[in-house]
């Protein structure tokens, strides 16, 4: 079956007859220990803010796998810091706390850490009994569901608890799962995939997590299945390890005997391995763990990690312990031949086995019919895709995906002309390479792309088309690519910029730079990725990418042109670049959308590199302006004094200083102008609303407080009616975790993929794009234990929420709007996470580094 009508998310919500009530422990943390703590670590380092109880937290979860939550600023909020399944001895945390403070305060006074090991004997600890009802019935003013805060840890931890000696079963194979963390469980023992040369070993995983959806009366649990591949090879080669510098890799620990606490049943714990230089040194667990345990007498000792890396299989199949170490994209070194993800027949079978277990909870699709709602539309924005140019009219979501591939390729010159009307007559590409091969693949794909064969003149890398002039300059990167020195990075990395701007001169033309560079698993901590981006961003040039091939992993060494060509078309992006204008055009004669109209997309940047005056992630708010009768782009932020073009905005961006943390208000002033000003006065206008980040700062936008035609900024009180600006639509959105994994059915109940708008509730769509290109040649039918190579995907749900409509709109026509704009991004085949001026908002943080 290529597709069904139905959508099948993998969620449940509780069942009205559900009488089931949750017990746990909350612990706690003393005020006495918080402000003696605070006091010594200032007098230590002269800072008053954090206090390493990362390394703390992480111990406990290691030792006490009946934990629910670690609450990460117990320090600094008036919050609870624990949640337990049962009450743990205390006793034994006081141990732990103490062993802690004795290896992060190891400089400490030796009177002040008495002081401190006196004040954790002495001050009394307990724990409080708490209990959640799984039926929720509170909600908010606007209809949301409203748990207790304990809900969304307890719940998740209950239904793993729950599932644990339960048999699951996927063709010949029989899955027994075991918790390795509070809301996850992951089948044990480990699968063998045979290639033809080498063992690698998967498991499957089942995280739960509680969400809500805005006027929905109950609350929402997710189940998102997948795969956990676990390392067998050798980390280690005549003394080089094979693992990144400075990161932690996940690992599980798993012992026939107690751990710590003699109550405690033996189970997963997880921790992580670390490697403090690239390629050389000790590698040690993550966290500062191993020397917090050393203070500890424990009853079953940890793997040595450097043995462990050196034989993993030994660990993962003949060691009490057990150690696993999860494979993932950092351990490039190593390969795995066992394909990422789970098909949609997986997802099915584990879902109903899953759904008779849980008794006190109902499948959604018992409360939601989510059957496909067709608008039919005469028209999608433009796009460009590798030797594919195309535009494509479709009538509905099946004709759209029955003819995906056979679009109609219009001519070069459609994007020779929009080049041409955004940035001028010329255009310069330059090649900054290592290798010729890449040199070459990256000039063929400029070429093919904008259609420059013919025009070639008599000058090496000079094309003149009727519409633009296009020069390919190239040279080798030379020492620009050499790694910076991690010690005094911000020196190096100055250097490098300076080095940069002294040869690379201001050029005459709107310039964009691809470059061959190895990847940060390859440099560690010492990457010139942003000294080259930021020193070529000073000489007014976007930039982008490639990786050599030789660091390629296998299965992508042959990918050498599909790669080329997909940095032209991100640099084609970077510069601002849209074919056609991003209308999407609905065949109904009785339509109220506007005929043109402004879009206005804000989403808020977390720079997780760098830190405010309070050591929190600095955050910036980035707003991209288009209109339907416009190829124009352009991006907005504090600072910016206004909008400028989009190419000119990244390479701004560049520059932009973060030392100092924009605090709410700054953010939610640049919110209100962007909309009160900006949106307001451009007539009829669309403003996209991304939710993830930005919902902590601008509260309206959160689930509890969303409201139909109503709108506030930094106050509740000061609500503006939708009267107050007519012409003005806002419409959030969301994906990622928030959203459930899903499988697609049809009226026969088989599986497979499915596309288009779902109504979920009340004005509320989930938006799901056709089958893409990475998705060729899967079916619903495959299961991954009967090809366990094979990578499986699913597009992403993205919840749609019409809030601010004129009465007359329809929230369906809006939400096929969104929709349609996921597949409009100039530089991908396949459609979008967010629809398209949300998604070149979020791109600019390429820039921002």
């Amino acid at each position: 079956m290529s597709s069904g009508n139905k959508l099948i998310p993998l969620s449940f919500v509780p069942s009205k007859d559900a009488d089931v009530y949750i017990d746990f422990y909350v612990l706690f943390l003393p005020e006495k220990w918080k402000e003696k703590l605070k006091s010594i670590y200032q007098l230590e380092t002269g800072k008053d803010y954090n206090i390493p109880i990362k390394s703390l937290n992480s111990v406990i979860r290691a030792l006490f796998p009946e934990i629910i939550d670690v609450n990460k600023n117990a320090f600094k909020k008036d919050n609870y810091w624990i949640i337990s399944s049962r009450e743990i001895n205390l006793e034994r945390f006081r141990e732990v706390i103490k062993a802690w403070i004795n290896a992060e305060f190891n400089n400490t006074k030796p009177d002040r850490v008495k002081i401190i090991h006196e004040l954790i004997d002495t001050t009394e600890l307990n724990w409080e009994k708490e209990y959640t009802s799984l039926f929720n019935t509170n909600t908010h003013e606007n209809g949301t569901a409203n748990p207790r805060s304990y809900y969304f840890k307890s719940v998740p931890s209950y239904l793993c608890n729950k599932l644990i000696g339960q048999k699951l079963y996927l063709n010949d194979k029989i899955l027994n799962f075991e918790q390795c963390d509070p809301s996850t469980l992951v089948s044990w023992p480990p699968i063998i995939y045979k290639s033809s040369k080498n063992e690698f070993s998967y498991s499957f995983f089942l995280t739960f997590s509680v969400e809500t959806i805005p006027y929905y009366e109950k609350p929402v649990i997710l189940v998102n299945p997948g795969i956990k591949r676990w390392v067998t090879t050798s980390l280690q080669n005549n003394g080089y390890i094979k693992l990144p510098s400075k990161e932690h890799i996940t690992t599980y620990l798993k012992s026939s005997a107690y751990w710590y606490d003699e109550k405690q049943s033996p189970g997963f714990t997880e921790t992580s391995l670390y490697l403090e230089n690239y390629g050389e040194g000790k590698v040690s667990w993550g966290n500062k763990i191993n020397k917090i345990l050393s203070n500890l007498t424990l009853n079953t000792k940890l793997p040595e990690p450097n043995e462990l890396i050196r034989d993993p299989g030994h660990y993962l199949y003949n060691n009490d312990p057990t150690a696993a170490i999860v494979y993932g994209n950092a351990l490039t070194e190593i390969k795995h031949r066992v394909g990422t993800g789970l098909s949609l027949k997986d997802k099915k079978e584990i879902f109903e086995q899953i759904d008779n277990v849980f008794s006190e909870l109902e499948s959604f699709k018992e409360n939601f019919e989510l059957n496909r709602r067709k608008i039919v539309t005469s028209s999608t924005p433009l796009r460009i895709a590798p030797k594919n140019l195309s535009t494509k009219e479709f009538e509905d979501e099946d004709n759209y995906k029955k003819d995906s591939s056979k679009r109609v390729e219009p001519k070069h010159s459609e994007l020779r002309q929009e080049l041409a009307d955004n940035i001028g007559g010329e255009l310069n590409f330059e090649i900054l390479h290592q290798t010729d091969v890449t040199k070459n693949a990256l000039e063929k794909s400029i070429i093919s792309i904008l259609g420059l064969k013919d025009y070639q003149t008599d000058i090496n890398g000079v094309y003149k088309t009727p519409e633009i002039k296009v020069f390919i300059n190239k040279r080798e990167i030379g020492d620009w690519a050499d790694k910076l020195d991690k010690n005094s990075f911000k020196k190096s990395e100055t250097e490098r910029i300076n080095k940069i701007t002294k040869k690379a001169s201001f050029p005459q033309v709107p310039t964009g730079t691809l470059i061959e560079l190895d990847d940060k698993d390859y440099f560690g901590k010492s990457d010139p990725k942003s000294a080259l981006r930021k020193g070529l961003a000073k000489t007014k040039r976007v930039s982008q990418f490639i990786t050599p091939e030789y660091r390629e992993a296998e299965d992508k060494k042959n990918n050498l042109i599909e790669r080329s060509e997909n940095a032209v078309l991100d640099l084609i992006r970077q510069l601002g670049v849209l074919i056609s204008p991003p209308h999407v055009m609905l065949k109904s004669n009785d339509s109220k959308l506007p005929e043109e109209y402004s879009i206005f997309a804000i989403c808020l940047i977390n720079l997780n590199r760098r830190k405010g005056k309070k050591g929190e992630s600095a955050k910036i708010p980035v707003a991209v302006y288009m209109h339907t009768g416009k190829t124009e782009v352009k991006i907005s932020y504090p600072g910016s004094e206004g909008w400028k073009n989009y190419r000119e905005g990244l390479i701004d961006l560049a520059k932009y200083k973060a030392d100092k943390k924009l605090d709410d208000k700054k953010i939610i002033e640049f919110i209100s102008k962007v909309i009160n000003n900006d949106a307001v006065n451009a007539g009829p206008s669309l403003v996209l609303i991304e939710a993830s980040n930005i919902r902590r700062y601008w509260k309206w936008v959160q689930d509890k407080n969303i409201r139909s035609n109503e709108l506030y900024f930094d106050n509740p009180k000061h609500l503006k009616s939708k009267n107050d600006c007519p012409d003005l639509r806002i419409i959030r959105v969301r994906a990622g975790k928030e959203t459930p994994t899903w499988y697609g059915e049809n009226n026969n109940r088989e599986t497979g993929f499915t596309s288009g708008v779902f109504e979920v509730n009340k004005g509320i769509y989930w938006s799901i794009p056709p089958k893409g290109k990475t998705q060729k040649g899967i079916s619903g039918k495959i299961s991954k234990i009967k090809s366990p190579q094979k990578t499986f995907q699913a597009n992403k749900i993205l919840e749609i929420l019409p809030a601010i409509i004129s009465p007359e709109d329809s929230s369906l026509e809006w939400s096929t709007v969104i929709h349609r704009l996921r597949a409009m991004s100039v530089h991908y085949e396949d459609s979008t996470t967010l629809p398209a001026p949300l998604h070149l908002a979020k791109k600019a943080e390429e820039y921002l580094l």
